[in-house]
């Protein structure tokens, strides 16, 4: 419930409004049309009546509520009237037949290409050179029509976008190696444009390879360990909070300080673009500190992901 409107005064140096009358009470988002701070669920803004929703592409960038908006009923596309990000429900079309560009910063952006919590595809203007959301210099948008070839030819990105449904709760990952392209079975010739890795399956699917960024290796890794991995790269993906992908991780029974120091030395050392690798970098040291916060850094359980490791990772 919001408070009266004439005792609410920004904090200085910050986009946080607090209240005059209610020292617990914090607004951390304006209404997109007039700017006047609003709860972080508020329906409707107090003084232009505007009815507001969250759009997960620039709630969290801009610290607004969007203007509530309907989806064009012959596409069923939304587009946000503070952001301008169109989102389309993903699969609803083939990918080469929607227009548009999409933000190739998937680990750092909340528009980077499929928004697994919406289950939507960020659509940015044809062309774009740069995501209006993260305006990363290195990341640059690619046109949506390329997206399902990237995400068929990364054995990582297989697995994190695969299925048309894999936003949905519940959705698990499949067993490695089964029903996979025989392309994942080779050294891909390049880094992957999203992910920035090189992943690829070996003895019939039972081990995945994981080439280093720093020349060692290939490191290898069991098929029934690699979806720790993958656990990791799509909360990163999903959640463009750090505290939310701590939630995801951490819920009962949670990993031990170990297997998530594992997770994330595989995570890293396999990410070939710096780029990608600087975001996954600050991104995981963040995890560990709030792993530490929570647990006390000699925490060690046993809990969901890898249980036997091959290579480094054991």
């Amino acid at each position: 419930m919001s408070h009266p409107l004439n005792y609410i005064f920004r904090r200085a140096g910050g986009h946080v409004f607090l209240c005059a009358s209610d020292s617990k009470a914090r607004y951390e988002m304006a209404c997109g049309h007039c700017h006047y701070p609003v709860l972080a669920d508020q329906a409707q803004c107090p003084r232009c009546r505007r009815e507001l929703e969250t759009c997960p592409c620039c709630n969290a960038v801009h610290h607004v509520r969007s203007p509530r908006h309907d989806p064009d009923p012959d596409t069923e596309v939304k587009t946000c009237p503070v952001c301008g990000v169109r989102r389309a429900p993903f699969g609803s079309r083939e990918h080469i037949d929607l227009e548009g560009s999409f933000c190739t910063n998937i680990f750092g952006c909340p528009a980077g290409g499929l928004l697994l919590t919406t289950g939507e595809f960020g659509l940015l203007p044809r062309g774009s050179s740069l995501c209006p959301i993260c305006r990363h210099e290195s990341l640059r948008p690619l046109s949506v029509s390329a997206f399902d070839d990237l995400r068929e030819s990364c054995l990582f990105c297989w697995e994190c976008f695969g299925e048309r449904d894999s936003w949905k709760a519940g959705w698990k990952l499949s067993p490695i190696g089964k029903n996979l392209a025989p392309s994942f079975q080779m050294p891909p010739a390049d880094a992957c444009l999203l992910c920035g890795r090189r992943d690829y399956l070996l003895k019939d699917g039972k081990v995945i390879s994981v080439p280093r960024f720093d020349g060692g290796g290939p490191e290898e890794v069991a098929a029934e360990e690699y979806p720790g991995l993958l656990t990791l790269g799509r909360a990163f993906i999903q959640e463009a909070s750090d505290e939310s992908v701590a939630r995801i991780l951490f819920a009962a029974p949670p990993p031990s300080h170990r297997e998530l120091s594992r997770w994330i030395e595989g995570l890293l050392f396999g990410t070939h673009l710096p780029a990608i690798r600087k975001i996954l970098e600050r991104r995981t040291s963040n995890l560990l500190e709030e792993y530490r916060r929570e647990f006390g850094p000699e925490r060690q359980r046993t809990g969901f992901g890898p249980k036997k490791r091959t290579g480094p990772l054991s």
